[in-house]
């Protein structure tokens, strides 16, 4: 399930975004690289309807497999202003966070 966010940037510009989550198989499907393709095609559907990236809260060691990396690497905070190692952001088009 995504969905829409915001990212505000020091200069006050606003850029749309997608939040990922939770991406959840029934035990019994587990195993059938069944959550790496609908996370596949969903990076591929957010890339072609022209977002700027993604965001997630979620498990590092299982995310960083698609490019997921901490929000921090993006300068990327929580309305917050917080972050946490399991805050992670995929840039959909070189540059765009």
């Amino acid at each position: 399930m995504y969905s829409k966010a915001k990212v505000i940037n020091t200069e006050n510009n606003i850029f749309e975004v997608l939040c990922l989550g939770p991406v959840s198989v029934l035990p019994e499907y587990q195993k059938n690289k069944i959550g790496t393709k609908l996370i596949n095609e969903t990076i591929k559907r957010a890339r072609d309807l022209k977002y700027k990236g993604i965001f997630l809260m979620g498990n590092p060691h299982y995310y960083s497999r698609f490019a997921f990396t901490n929000a921090e690497v993006f300068n990327i905070q929580t309305s917050e202003g917080e972050n946490a190692n399991y805050f992670m952001g995929f840039e959909l088009t070189k540059n765009s966070l």
